[in-house]
């Protein structure tokens, strides 16, 4: 029960850091152990069964909300289930759909049809989101199952090569229907995989520590950008906080090592899975393909309930059916304890600061940003790590005109998230402060982060006519009136005819 409350709590409230997915699983995983080594089956059809349960209810939810009966925690996203947006409500169903499976095999008949129902709804669900990589995750799981539990006894020699070939041209078909479902979106995808590549090439061994690549994939974008004013990817490309590969995440951040012991990890977990061959650890090792599958094209790892069900499949996996263990259980129970206490309070400590950061900026937006000054400073103590919160703290300084606080804030806030945002603040700061040419350094830092903006090169225009670098100011302009738009907007369409007016008037 411990372990399904926390599941779901994860998938509820995604409020955890890297920090706490580490304890979420070491305490699943010490729980797992600890508690179902006596009687492993009969506590694992329990667990399954919520498992399933949980995905099935998250899929009602989702598409309750494609039919607008209730509505999404994203006004971008019809259907988001109770994750923020559609990947991540995708991921989850895709992960738990083994566990529905499971109960197709099951003796009760009931069950079965649960099971049934269960993975429907879920497979609906998914189509309906129209995440390509749940539906990638989706029929890899499907490919597996029925391989283990129909195929793999009945099938010859030449048989199962025939079925290897069927099924690689399923899959190269099913890549090609996905990409071009949203082949914008794909190539963007290939955009930051090139980009991130650039990173890898630079420190491939140990990489560049962790969570670099929120502080620096971007200026890397700017620099391809720098370097292909021209690229067919200009078009495509916009802030970026994730590379879409947990795989090249560790490339970036740990280096060829880092991806090595993730490697020996892989085989090491192979080879307990061989030498404990049970069917009920089937759904497990699924679970652990679709998440394999989600982290090639997406962000599995970002969310807790991820996590959570990695560690609960790794211990069933890793688990003898007659376990012999030689260490004391009160141990692991106390250990269990502790950390279950260090992550509540935590947590607790981070709810109620963000609690209290979300009440001053609901005051600041009533007109009280000066006398909400001194709060953030407090809550710069506990929130001092969370790049949103510092970017929030600059720009309420920059708007009470605060530029010198504004400016070392974003000084810290760099060191976790960097991005064309943040660049564009730091511009209009140094404007404010007449320091013309850091402005300049920062709009054209931001204009080459995502080229198809239009605001940089704006101002750029207007700094330029300030100093009097009149040529520089008709070039920007002229390239304003020719530039493709790539999302219509009326504010948009204000700036390319004032520049055209400015054009028109000459040098």
């Amino acid at each position: 029960m411990f372990i399904l409350l926390l599941i779901l709590c994860g998938g509820i409230i995604d409020l955890f850091s890297e920090l706490f997915y580490g304890v979420i699983i070491v305490l699943l995983s010490g729980n797992i152990v600890v508690n179902l080594k006596k009687k492993l089956s009969l506590n694992i059809f329990f667990i399954y069964s919520g498992l399933s349960i949980i995905g099935f209810v998250e899929a009602l939810l989702g598409i309750v909300q494609f039919f607008y009966i209730l509505p999404t925690y994203s006004v971008e996203y019809k259907m988001t289930g109770t994750f923020d947006n559609p990947a991540g409500f995708a991921i989850c169903l895709s992960v738990l759909s083994p566990f529905s499976l499971f109960l197709l095999r099951t003796i009760s008949h009931p069950w079965r049809i649960a099971g049934y129902s269960f993975f429907i709804i879920s497979s609906c669900a998914i189509f309906l989101s129209e995440s390509r990589t749940g539906i990638l995750a989706l029929m890899g799981v499907l490919i597996v199952h029925f391989y283990i539990f129909y195929l793999h006894q009945k099938l010859t020699r030449w048989n199962k090569a025939l079925l290897a070939y069927a099924v690689i041209l399923f899959l190269i078909t099913l890549f090609v229907g996905l990409y071009f479902l949203k082949k914008d979106s794909a190539d963007g995808r290939l955009l930051i995989w090139r980009v991130v590549w650039e990173m890898i090439k630079d420190s491939p061994l140990v990489g560049h520590g962790g969570g670099a690549f929120q502080t620096q994939y971007m200026l890397y974008q700017a620099e391809y950008f720098h370097l292909n004013p021209s690229s067919q990817f200009s078009q495509l490309a916009d802030n970026v906080n994730y590379p879409f590969n947990e795989f090249l995440k560790i490339g970036v951040e740990y280096g060829s090592l880092g991806l090595f012991v993730l490697l020996l990890l892989i085989i090491g977990g192979i080879s307990i899975y061989k030498k404990n061959l049970n069917p009920i650890k089937y759904p497990a090792f699924e679970c652990i393909i679709a998440i394999a599958i989600c982290a090639c094209f997406s962000y599995p790892l970002k969310y807790s309930m991820t996590w959570a069900i990695l560690g609960f499949a790794l211990s069933i996996i890793a688990i003898e059916h007659h376990s012999n263990l030689k260490f004391r259980t009160s141990y692991i129970r106390r250990f269990a304890a502790g950390g279950a206490l260090y992550l509540m309070l935590l947590l607790l400590q981070y709810t109620i600061a963000e609690m209290k950061w979300k009440k001053v900026v609901d005051r600041s937006l009533r007109g009280e940003t000066e006398q909400m000054l001194p709060f953030y400073e407090e809550l710069k103590e506990e929130l001092g790590a969370n790049s949103l919160f510092l970017y929030n703290y600059a720009a309420e300084l920059h708007f009470v005109g605060h530029y010198d606080e504004s400016i070392e804030v974003l000084t810290e806030c760099i060191r976790y998230w960097n991005d064309y945002d943040i660049q564009l603040l730091f511009a209009d700061c140094y404007l404010q402060k007449g320091e013309f040419e850091k402005a300049e350094e920062c709009l054209i830092l931001a204009s080459n982060m995502c080229p198809n903006r239009f605001i940089p090169l704006y101002q750029l225009v207007h700094l330029y006519d300030k100093i009097g670098e009149k040529e520089k100011a008709y070039e920007f302009a002229n390239r304003i009136t020719h530039k493709t738009i790539k999302v219509p907007s009326f504010k948009v369409q204000c700036i390319i005819d004032e520049m055209k007016e400015y054009v028109d008037k000459g040098i």
